[in-house]
């Protein structure tokens, strides 16, 4: 399960990244305010699951091998 939550992570990182680069190209074009607050909104969405799975990762007990 922690591989799920790794994957999880790292690809709420991703898309964090590209959330960050189309809002700070939305702010040098000069986007509708609308249009900036949506993507703030998904910036803010984002670093929420980013916490939430980070915190779910944490709380997993570690895994044993063997039997």
């Amino acid at each position: 399960m922690k591989f799920v939550y790794t994957i999880l992570f790292f690809t709420d990182t991703l898309v964090l990244v590209l959330l960050s680069y189309l809002l700070f190209k939305l702010l040098d074009q000069g986007g509708s305010r609308s249009s900036i607050l949506l993507l703030a909104a998904a910036l803010v969405l984002s670093i929420l699951l980013l916490i939430y799975f980070f915190n779910r990762y944490l709380k997993l007990p570690p895994h044993k091998s063997g039997s």
